[in-house]
């Protein structure tokens, strides 16, 4: 898997970019100047062990399309050559209209396409639909919104004449391997997918003398090795077949770690240390900086050490673009940094070695690592290989202090110590030999925490109420904040915010602008809402006044999945610390006395609070939150079902006064609340 990740959930986030036509021309120009796609039609290797089919017209069909076979086999005695081949039947309209077209994908810089058969089966008869003008080249798209560009192309061909009830039978074979892996073998293979499947067949030949590990995940198949007399030499045959191989269920709010997929892994890597091996070649890769990098770097000299260190990260996460130009060997091996500096573009590794470079010269230690943002904690449970890791960060070390640094995150805050810190748990360096796994767990400015503060003033039943909304967040969220202000603007989020209130007070009006503070020393954002509230009160036939308090901010921090019944565990948001608070001034002293307290909720994955007082006229409603587990076992879900039920009935107060009168005032207040809003806005 490329190093290419960028997250965009609430702790990172992609930056959108404008590129001019001649630049986006420029790009595609490198792209497509690699290599022109070589596909051909030809037979089934001579090496290929053909699986005969059964059961074929069985009336007991899945819809939409039931899956009879999917053979997967690799040789790489030779060439490095992947064969594959997929039969199903279409067995209703939908699967005709999902299934009917075959995409085909691979790398022109590296790998040839040969396909062997596109054959209908309809009545007993064999309809052969492999023609090469019916074959069509086009540019993968699936990671260009994420600036992801990887010459990767999909060979597509439009099934013509599908009915239902027709069998797709279809092979083809992939030669050859990206030369970044230096000829070091690493292949894995699902054994269950979204859907059943009669037979999966999965066969590997190796040399003899080439060391391999295997592994079996979640399948009670084991794998069989057998070793052949070739003309070639010695050869080892390695196979794992499933038959009625179950549908995998489907969850959502899954951990990314998590793993129910059943699979097979083969890696000719003996330990994490040869994988080490493999990627210090990748990151020792400029021996000669251009004039302008010397230059930067001699600028950063001239200041302050923490000083040089702040702009250089600073530099590197929101100066350089993340963009990736990932086509063949430019996958994993990352461009020179005087390139990436020149260019003002990169990916993470790109940017990772960027940073290294520029810390090094300031004799500040910077580790480049590979990380995995999907497998985390549980990256040691897979065998090693070049195939485990899709990020690159930085370790810094300063000043007795070990700090996380992920280059890809923008609009973080500037100082270093500052600096949120993402947990992906476990890593290898890339840089310096190691032999093994550190661990990547960051000791402080790893979490974050949201202070929500309503105060809401009223001075009679029938006047507008002033809201004032003060908001405070630090560490992960401060960078989310940070970012939606600079890529949003502070207009169209406040547009946004007064449009959901809006849903609750249709005539809420603004009084003053969205108001941002931002402390880069600490991380922190202030935001400061200040509205008008007409009709805060609800007065019913009786001359009483309802109102209510929403505390309800915490809520969007405690997952509830859609999946209810299910075997996966549930993800949460972790870690997180949330309190909102609202404040209502009453226009007299009203004793709620009576409703005083505080209701605890807890268990061990979460804390949460809620607290109501009464002061003379102030009644104060607060909901807290403490996120204490990062996610929940599949059999403590229904505990914590249970739990957040009863937790999401407490993120509203609600009462009345009775005996209000109307008073005379309303309609001048409205009227004096509309010319203040337009003297506001500049008009008449």
């Amino acid at each position: 898997m490329p190093f290419t990740h960028k997250l965009r959930a609430i702790t990172f986030f992609i930056s959108t970019f404008i590129f001019s036509t001649t630049f986006m021309s420029t790009v595609y120009a490198q792209i497509n100047n690699k290599a022109e796609p070589n596909y051909s039609i030809s037979p089934e290797p001579d090496w290929v062990s053909i699986n005969p089919l059964a059961n074929l017209e069985s009336k007991d069909l899945r819809v939409p399309s039931h899956y009879h076979l999917v053979d997967r086999q690799v040789n790489v005695t030779k060439n490095k050559q992947v064969y594959q081949r997929y039969v199903y039947s279409l067995t209703d309209a939908s699967g005709v209209s999902s299934d009917s077209d075959i995409k085909i994908r691979f790398s022109p810089s590296y790998e040839e396409l040969r396909l062997h058969t596109i054959n209908i089966l309809r009545d007993g008869k064999i309809v052969n639909k492999l023609n090469r003008s019916d074959i069509q080249i086009i540019n993968s798209e699936d990671e260009q919104d994420s600036n992801i560009y990887s010459g990767e192309v999909d060979a597509l061909v439009l099934l013509k004449d599908v009915q239902v009830g027709d069998i797709i039978d279809y092979s083809f074979t992939l030669i050859g391997d990206n030369p970044v892996f230096d000829n070091k073998f690493a292949y894995a293979s699902a054994l269950g997918w979204g859907v059943g499947v009669d037979a999966v067949n999965v066969n590997v030949i190796t040399p003899a003398s080439m060391p391999i590990q295997t592994q079996v995940y979640g399948s009670k198949q084991t794998i069989t090795e057998t070793q052949h007399d070739t003309k070639n030499g010695q050869v080892k045959h390695f196979n794992i077949t499933t038959l009625n191989a179950p549908a995998v269920d489907d969850a959502d709010s899954v951990p990314s770690w998590y793993r129910d997929t059943p699979y097979v892994a083969f890696s000719q890597y003996k330990n994490w240390q040869q994988v080490n091996n493999w990627a210090q070649d990748l990151f020792k890769i400029e021996t000669k900086q251009s004039s302008e990098l010397i230059n930067f770097i001699a600028e950063l000299q001239q200041l302050p050490t923490i000083d040089a260190i702040n702009k250089a990260i600073d530099f590197v996460q929101n100066d350089i673009r993340y963009l990736g130009l990932e086509i063949g060997e430019n996958s994993h091996q990352p461009h020179t940094p005087s390139d990436v500096y020149a260019k003002r573009f990169g990916d993470c590794k790109d940017k990772s070695l960027l940073l290294s470079t520029l810390l090094s010269a300031l004799d500040v230690k910077a580790d480049i690592l590979l990380v995995s943002t999907r497998k985390k904690q549980k990256l040691n449970d897979y065998l090693p290989s070049h195939k485990q890791f899709n990020h690159v960060i930085n370790r810094i070390h300063w000043q007795n202090k070990t700090y996380w640094i992920d280059p890809t995150i923008t609009h973080q805050a500037y100082h270093l110590e500052a600096k949120y810190q993402p947990n992906y748990k476990l890593a290898l360096i890339a840089n310096a030999p190691s032999s093994e796994l550190i661990d990547a767990n960051p000791s402080f400015n790893y979490s974050a925490a949201v202070s929500v503060n309503d105060d809401i003033r009223a001075i009679d039943y029938v006047s507008p109420a002033e809201w004032t909304i003060t908001s405070v967040m630090t560490g992960s969220e401060a960078d989310y904040i940070r970012y939606k202000l600079n890529s949003t603007g502070k207009d169209k989020l406040s547009k946004q915010y007064m449009n959901y209130y809006a849903k609750r007070y249709p005539k809420i009006q603004a009084t003053q602008p969205l108001e941002a503070i931002d402390n880069s020393e600490t991380n922190t954002i202030t935001l400061i809402e200040r509205y008008l509230i007409p009709d805060y009160w609800e007065h019913d036939e009786t001359g009483g006044a309802e109102f209510d308090l929403l505390a309800n901010y915490v809520e969007q921090y405690i997952p509830s999945p859609k999946t209810i019944i299910r075997k996966h565990p549930l993800k949460l948001s972790y870690p997180i610390k949330a309190e909102h608070t609202v404040t209502l001034q009453l226009p007299e002293d009203i004793d709620f006395g009576v409703d005083v307290g505080t209701d605890v909720f807890e268990d061990e994955h979460l804390y949460f609070s809620s607290s109501f007082d009464y002061d003379r006229r102030k009644l104060t409603f607060s909901n807290t939150l403490d996120m204490r587990k990062p996610y929940v076992e599949n059999n403590q879900i229904a505990d914590y079902l249970t739990l957040i039920k009863k937790i999401s009935n407490t993120m509203q107060y609600t009462n009345s006064i009775t005996n209000v009168a109307n008073e005379a005032s309303k309609k001048p207040m409205f009227t004096l609340v509309d010319t203040l809003n337009k003297i506001s806005k500049g008009t008449k």
